[in-house]
């Protein structure tokens, strides 16, 4: 049994041996066939490094598996792959540059880039659109194998196509799986739908300047498109440089042109400036002349405006007088003398009536030609005043049978005016409307806007002649010009009309046809621009409430320091002086303010003392206050028969007024003059 175990034993080591010896041998074997795999493998890849390092050339590698090795050889031709875009990407941009290079018109800059691109990227077509600021459009410049058709556009305003999408959003934009009616209808480029298209825009500081479009049959790579992102900047560039460079050639140019029409001109103003030299000494001799003469009419305008001035004081004092004495003879002696006497006084009053209005006319014509007419601005309401001359006027009318009608828009503003001149203006086209119509009817239709306020008045009088129309404004006009003429009047009511409407920033125009009547049309502005502040009436000025047992006196003087000394003796001894400057001021206050007594100067510009004091009789609110009229003159009469019961001369003596003042205590109110 021990001998049959050895022998057992030593056939076991025997194969253990065997066994082991044959294991190393196939590892030995293995380990051979592997090593030579792994060295051939590195070796080939060692080989094309070597290669690509000697020649330069981009080679790629050609292992194949799925090993370490093989990753490493795929990670090296995708590296040969980058290198080869990048070498493709600079070549591109230096045969580009090279291509742009040299004195290049616009047109042929445009026309070899569009072209250079389309060959590089393997473009089946491709168009350079230009884009006009000053129209907002993207025209066709330059293409390439491009064939224009029937449904192809040349111009994309923005937003329209892909072309003006790329202008508006400044934006490149890829298309993909392209119909026939999108190549057709929106790109522009290709009468077959392309596989892919390109649009990217051509920008240089931020300012468009055109957009590229190119199609192709394959899918446009990234590589590509990085290509023409690159590109588009360098297209820009150049066509910026090429547009600054045809301004420049066009400013050049112009420049010469301009040069040789200024050589020209000079040489002309040289010779006009030669015959200007001669004439100078003629015109130095005439503008001396013309000068002397501007003076003599300046002159001549002043001595004119100051004639009128004082003849129509020293015309209208009288006339007054005239007229207050008649219209007392007429008041008082009507029963002492025959109708055909009492005829003659009428005859006297209405002809110093109408011989006073000429001669106010005569002077409101002058100042406003002399520029010295004072316009007094102040807020009022234009339907009362129309309403106040249509009551005047209706007396008139009912005697002629004629109706006046009044239409004023609603919510009508009050104006900011001169409330006498408006007024002035409304008497002379109101009263002449119903003067010159016989029948029918007068209208006075009132509407304004945001600026100004429309007066229409029309008739249904005689009209005015189409031939008289144009000079209808003129100084002394009249409708009807014939001596036998039937109408009285001097001609100068619509001459101050118009002139004053201008004079208050509006306008006077009139429409007529002869036998059928007429339409004035006044348009003032609701606020009259140029008011200038005045300098302030003398203090103490009227207190808005005046208590009942104050002794208020109204004191008239168009003198400032006759105003301010008068109110002062009066301060002194316990009465409340207001003060006036003008007729028409003196007139307001009396009215609103009914003072305990009035002294009123005569000699008053305007307005006179004694046409003042008329007023005051004739309106009934005022015609019992006693008033105390300050003169240079002795008119003692004429005062008496106006009404006064006392007169005192100027320089006015302290005493002698406070005595005459004192006297009207206890009495009636009547009328004083002093």
């Amino acid at each position: 049994f021990m001998e049959e175990a050895g022998t057992v034993q030593q056939r076991v080591l025997r194969h253990t041996i065997l066994f082991v010896i044959a294991t190393i041998l196939l590892s030995l074997l293995i380990a051979y066939f592997v090593t030579k795999s792994i060295l051939s493998s590195v070796s080939a890849l060692k080989n094309t490094m070597s290669e690509v390092t000697k020649t330069g050339a981009l080679i790629k590698s050609e292992l194949a598996g799925k090993n370490e090795i093989s990753d490493m050889a795929a990670h090296f031709n995708r590296l040969v792959d980058r290198l080869q875009g990048q070498f493709w990407l600079k070549d591109g941009q230096n045969a580009l540059s090279e291509e742009m290079a040299g004195d290049l018109t616009y047109e042929e800059l445009v026309t070899k880039s569009t072209h250079f691109i389309s060959r590089y990227v393997d473009a089946c077509a491709g168009a350079l659109y230009a884009y006009d600021e000053k129209h907002s459009l993207c025209e066709l410049k330059a293409s390439y194998a491009f064939v224009e058709g029937k449904h192809f556009s040349t111009e994309f305003g923005p937003g329209e196509g892909v072309v003006g999408q790329v202008a508006v959003e400044q934006k490149p934009v890829l298309l993909k799986g392209i119909t026939r009616e999108d190549a057709l209808g929106k790109t522009g480029t290709v009468n077959e739908p392309p596989r892919s298209i390109y649009a990217l825009p051509l920008v240089y500081e931020q300012s468009l300047y055109g957009v590229l479009e190119v199609a192709a049959f394959e899918e446009i790579n990234p590589l590509k498109m990085e290509f023409l992102s690159l590109a588009a900047p360098m297209i820009s560039t150049a066509l910026y440089t090429a547009l600054q460079g045809v301004q420049i050639k066009n400013l050049l140019e112009a420049t010469q042109a301009a040069n040789e029409a200024l050589e020209a001109q000079t040489g002309e103003l040289q010779a006009q400036s030669e015959e200007l030299h001669q004439t100078s000494e003629e015109l130095q001799e005439q503008n001396a002349e013309l000068t002397l003469q501007r003076e003599q009419v300046e002159e001549a305008n002043r001595l004119k405006s100051e004639f009128l001035s004082n003849m129509s004081h020293e015309l209208r004092t009288p006339l007054n007088s005239v007229m207050a004495l008649s219209r007392v003879l007429i008041s008082q002696a009507k029963d002492k003398l025959s109708e055909e006497e009492l005829n003659y006084l009428n005859v006297i009053a209405r002809n110093g009536k109408n011989l006073l209005t000429l001669i106010n006319d005569i002077l409101d014509l002058a100042k406003i030609e002399a520029g010295r007419m004072d316009v007094n601005s102040k807020l009022f309401s234009l339907s009362s005043a129309i309403e106040t001359i249509i009551e005047r006027l209706e007396v008139i009318a009912e005697e002629k049978g004629i109706e006046i009608k009044m239409e004023v828009s609603d919510n009508l503003p009050q104006i900011q005016s001169d409330e006498i001149r408006v007024d002035q203006i409304l008497q002379n086209l109101m009263g002449n409307a119903v003067k010159f119509t016989e029948k029918g009817h007068v209208a006075i239709t009132v509407r304004s806007d945001a600026e100004n306020v429309h007066i229409e008045i029309s008739d249904t009088g005689i009209g005015i002649s189409e031939k008289a129309l144009p000079h209808i404004f003129e100084e002394f006009r009249q409708v009807d010009g014939t001596t036998a003429r039937q109408y009285e009047g001097t001609g100068l009511g619509l001459t101050i009309a118009y002139k004053a409407a201008g004079m208050l920033g509006g306008d006077l125009t009139v429409e007529s046809v002869l036998g059928k009547g007429s339409i004035f049309t006044l348009t003032l502005p609701l606020k009259w621009q140029d008011v200038i502040p005045g300098p302030e009436p003398f203090v103490p000025r009227p207190p808005v409430e005046i208590s009942p047992t104050q002794k208020t006196i109204l004191v008239v003087d168009d003198e400032p320091e006759v105003v301010a000394m008068i109110a002062h003796y009066l301060s002194q001894v316990g009465y409340f002086p207001i003060t006036a400057t003008s007729g028409a001021q003196a007139l307001e206050l009396a009215e609103k303010h009914r003072p305990f007594a009035i002294t009123l100067d005569v000699l008053m510009p305007d307005m006179d003392g004694f046409e003042v004091l008329q007023y005051l009789k004739e309106n009934p609110v005022t015609r019992d206050i006693p008033t105390i009229i300050i003169s240079m003159k002795d008119d003692r009469e004429v005062g008496f028969a106006l009404g006064a019961v006392g007169y005192i001369t100027k320089p006015v003596n302290k005493d002698r007024l406070i005595a005459e003042i004192n006297k009207i205590g206890g009495r009636s109110p009547h009328a004083i003059m002093v």
